[in-house]
């Protein structure tokens, strides 16, 4: 042990003011001030809670008038050399006493005291010595660093966690975690220089290392050396924390390298405890108590083997523990803690068989609902088992986590298209070829290079029913049938859509299935109502309305509600209760259906047009604009019906030059359009046109009239989006401004649904998304910005949560209102 005396100076080695811990340091001084005699700062290994009392210590004794004593407690094995220590940290010359609290009366003479006690971890007896001086000195206060809480009596515990690298970057407001980079970078290096060029970079390597101060400070002594765009890249990567060391090479402590310091955290478990951890390593996002048991090797004896072994990797921070579930803890492992585990794992060579063990465990997970939080490792157990030669396991499970899983399905669709892109379809089962065809399109975005994405969506489609029809299995090919139908607005294959309704229906009954019964009894009242044929709307409509309710498709039943609202007085049913158009848009709120919801808004329009309450008219069509916005480059369909009631108005008011580029702008829709209105909405449209071009041939002339129909003729269907939402967005101020203001408003007006800054997306989430708008696969973005897929994988779940959006399509939409296509 060394005989230097240790100080406050020479225990606070690190230079410079500290970043980011204002928080911790006025937690401390108010639990000071609050008569509380011990405060232990607990924290992992690396996340600068030496630092943090240092910086409290100097600040308490700004005036000179309090006597501080620090002692390193690590590797006191001993409750003699505590005590020792504790004796010879005191000022003054020794004298007689013989125990800690005699000596802090013979040297102090009551004078405030306070006493650092720096990394208790190992230090034996540490809160029964802290007890008896607490008890035996009353002008002491005792500040402790560790692991874990010292267990003195009265002890208030200050938690010290890494830095926030989520921090949105506003102007000059700087993650604590970039400027502690930038201090230490210019300490080594004078030259360095924090701006636009690297700020990304820098807030990327602090992402990687978890916010972890002592990781992000070792990866700021590299830079002389090592280029911060090149440290990021290899951070992203399994082997980065090999780059954590310190590059001044003067530091010979555990703090020297993050190896060094992990590995003197991991000296304090057991053997069965450091075994579990190196195995847990395989676990790419949060797991539980089931997984834990199922995936490590030799499996625990019993949960509550388990439960001790996780609770010691908790214990000394190589594990977080998320107890906000009572009845269902998680468990998450650091970011670096996971890579040097990792590490070890393959050292010990058991990794093969523990990543087949995860595979396998989390392959047959996909047949239980699945949340977005295992996504990560669903995707990993997808890999090994492609990796293994599996290809058709891999796309079984894959199809199977799509059926149950909610919310964020865009990566797993993705997924899935990859894997049938490896299959054999002569030699693959078609049950699963078809099952996955039908995953693989359903709400995807996904658009091939060569191919309109309604080119791709068709080709899946016909596909799907194709392979069902070769396996023989009905109840896929009745999925495949509803695939069929639903994809009407962005193939716009009516024919198809039409006769796949008649023969699912017939299908769904022969296999007695009601709820599809119900659906396909929906789809031959779609049907009908298109070829204007009422009494069959009604039949089908009101059977698939009582079918629905009676096996509770919420789905269904408002869908079929809908249509049957559309219905002649004469054909009403008394005795069916039909919801109001307003209590139908509330229930698709509730289900959070936005595609039913804008059908509702549709007809909430189509209404106030036929009631001529045009100022209703035009606030339901901005709305249903505003939702179509994020399906316009995926379901045309649906995104040129609020154009038409914008052409309606614009007829009815005399804005002959906006309504006639709207009008031309849809020309090309012309066809798909008779059977996606109404009869008397299609009228309505027809006759506006017609106004229309009498207005213009009446007024600016027949050369006008060409110019404005070429100019609409020109617009695709986003910028003819974006002109009608500035049209709408015109007549909902209730002023007049003129046609041609109208007409020339800039979409780039429109503002954006939400800022960019408060999204909270880090500048690499918003790289990603705007490489997303470029149409760049996951690869291909990873290779732009020198990460891995996976990497980019994880960015975008992050994104679609951020954005609360639902996959590619809509993030993409956001990201092009918001204006960041173009950055």
């Amino acid at each position: 042990m060394s005989t230097e005396p240790v100080t406050v100076s020479t225990l606070g080695r690190t230079s410079g003011q500290l970043m980011g811990r204002e928080l911790e340091l006025a937690a401390i001084e108010h639990a000071f001030r609050a008569e509380t005699r011990v405060v232990s700062l607990v924290g992992p290994a690396g996340v600068g809670k030496t630092r943090l009392a240092v910086e409290h210590a100097q600040r308490a004794d700004i005036e000179g008038d309090l006597v501080t004593a620090v002692v390193r407690a690590s590797g006191l094995l001993d409750a003699a050399l505590m005590v020792d220590e504790v004796i010879a940290a005191l000022p003054g010359p020794q004298g007689l006493a013989v125990s800690a609290a005699e000596a802090l009366w013979e040297r102090c003479h009551g004078d405030d005291l306070l006493l650092v006690l720096d990394d208790v971890e190992t230090a034996v007896d540490a809160g029964s010595l802290v007890d008896e001086l607490v008890a035996g000195y009353p002008g002491l206060r005792v500040l402790a660093t560790g692991l874990r809480p010292l267990g003195a009596e009265g002890e208030q515990v200050v938690r010290v966690a890494p830095f926030d690298t989520e921090a949105p970057l506003d102007g000059d407001d700087l993650p604590p975690g970039v400027l502690v980079f930038a201090q230490k970078a210019v300490a080594v290096d004078a030259g360095f220089a924090l701006g636009e060029h690297n700020r990304d970079d820098v807030l990327a390597i602090c992402h990687e290392v978890g916010g972890l101060p002592l990781a992000i400070e070792l990866a700021a002594s590299r830079t002389p050396a090592i280029p911060v765009s090149v440290m990021a890249r290899q951070l992203a990567g399994t082997q980065g924390i090999g780059l954590l060391r310190d590059g001044s090479r003067r530091r010979t402590d555990r703090h020297a390298s993050m190896e060094q310091t992990l590995d003197w955290t991991c000296a304090l478990l057991s053997d069965d405890a450091g075994a579990l951890l190196d195995q847990l390593s395989v676990f790419e996002g949060r797991f539980d108590l089931e997984a834990a048991l199922r995936v490590t090797v030799p499996e625990a004896s019993d949960t509550a083997e388990m439960l001790d072994r996780l609770s010691a990797l908790v214990d000394v921070q190589l594990l977080d523990l998320d107890a906000r579930d009572a009845d269902h803890p998680r468990f998450a492992m650091p970011r670096l803690v996971r890579s040097h585990a990792a590490r070890r794992l393959t050292r010990s060579g058991r990794s093969t068989e523990t990543e087949r063990r995860h595979a396998h465990y989390f392959q047959a997970r996909c047949r239980r609902p699945v949340g977005a939080d295992l996504l990560p490792d669903i995707l990993a157990a997808l890999d090994r088992a492609v990796v293994d030669g599996s290809v058709d396991d891999a796309l079984h499970a894959a199809v199977e986590a799509t059926a149950s899983q909610r919310g964020t399905t865009q990566v797993l669709q993705h997924r899935v298209d990859e894997l049938v892109a490896r299959l054999d379809e002569e030699s693959s089962d078609p049950v699963l070829l078809a099952r996955a065809l039908i995953r693989s399109a359903t709400g995807s975005e996904r658009v091939v290079e060569g191919t309109t994405y309604a080119e791709w969506t068709t080709g899946r489609v016909r596909g799907a029913v194709a392979a069902a029809r070769r396996s023989g299995d009905q109840q896929a090919l009745l999925e495949a049938l509803v695939l069929t139908v639903r994809s009407l607005p962005t193939t716009m294959d009516a024919p198809s859509a039409f006769a796949a309704a008649a023969e699912g229906l017939e299908l769904a009954r022969d296999l007695g299935n009601e709820a599809m019964t119900a659906q396909f009894e929906m789809y031959a009242a779609m049907g009908a109502q298109v070829r204007q044929d009422a009494e069959n709307t009604a039949l089908f409509g009101y059977a698939g309305l009582r079918r629905a309710r009676e096996v509770g498709d919420l789905y269904t039943a408002t869908h079929t509600a809908l249509l049957l609202h559309r219905l002649p007085a004469r054909l009403r049913d008394p005795d069916v209760a039909l919801p109001s158009l307003e209590e139908l848009l509330e229930a698709c709120e509730r289900q959070g259906d936005g595609r039913l919801g804008g059908s509702v808004l549709a007809a909430l329009a189509e209404q106030a047009l036929a009631d001529g309450d045009d100022d209703a008219a035009a606030r339901w069509a901005y709305r249903l604009q505003r939702v179509a916005a994020d399906w316009r480059l995926t379901e045309p369909l649906a995104a040129t019906i609020p154009i038409v009631t914008l052409v309606v108005l614009a007829a009815r008011r005399g804005d002959v030059r906006v309504g006639t580029v709207l009008h031309a702008a849809l020309g090309k829709f012309e066809s798909v359009l008779a059977f996606a209105l109404q009869p008397d909405a299609l009228l309505r449209y027809q006759e506006a046109g017609g106004t229309l071009a009498a207005l213009a041939s009446a007024g600016e002339g027949p050369h006008a009239l060409a110019a404005w129909r070429a100019e609409g003729e020109a617009l695709s269907l986003v910028e003819a989006h974006d002109r009608g939402v500035a049209y709408a967005r015109t007549l909902l101020r209730g002023g007049r401004t003129s046609p041609r203001e109208a007409a020339e408003a800039s979409p780039a007006s429109e503002p954006a649904s939400v800022p960019a800054s408060m999204t909270g997306l880090t500048p690499r989430e918003t790289k990603v998304l705007q490489e997303m708008v470029s149409g760049a696969t996951n690869r291909e973005i990873g290779e732009r910005l020198g990460v891995s897929a996976k990497t980019v994988m994880h960015h975008s779940v992050a994104i679609y949560r951020k954005l609360g959006v639902r996959g590619r399509a809509e993030a993409t939409a956001y990201a092009v209102r918001a204006g960041l296509a173009a950055s």
